[in-house]
């Protein structure tokens, strides 16, 4: 099962839940006649105002808290990853400009010399890091 959570107009949440947790999920929406995903919706942001406590809704309730954490927690990792890789990419952009510089005053160079057609391969590697 997959629920979205909604934090605001343009942010959505994806996560899946296990089997386990799905068939509780399902079991307490029988029982209350309510969506499924009304009832994930009340157990994380509303008390169920019962005299009884439901040992089931606890363990939902529980078990998408954990699920919440670790996703917010991989979440974090991964934009520190995003953040590197973007400012691995400038900074190999901004090489392939220095590098494109440094080929244009070797062919420059080789001209005078009368030599053609050397450095093929680096200009490849240039051109793909300038149109990134």
């Amino acid at each position: 099962m997959e629920i979205t959570f909604r934090a605001g107009k343009l942010k959505r949440k994806k996560f899946r839940i296990d089997k386990r947790t799905s068939a509780i999920i399902r079991e307490v929406s029988s029982i209350y006649n309510l969506p499924e995903e009304e009832v994930v919706l009340k157990a994380l942001t509303e008390r169920w105002e019962k005299e009884s406590k439901n040992e089931r809704v606890e363990t939902l309730r529980n078990e998408i808290d954990a699920l919440l954490a670790e996703m917010f927690e991989l979440e974090g990792k991964w934009a520190s990853v995003r953040y590197r890789s973007h400012t691995y990419v400038k900074e190999n952009r901004g090489l392939a400009i220095v590098l494109a510089g440094k080929l244009g005053e070797n062919k420059s160079l080789r001209n005078l010399l009368k030599k053609k057609r050397a450095h093929d391969d680096i200009r490849k590697v240039v051109d793909f890091y300038l149109w990134l």
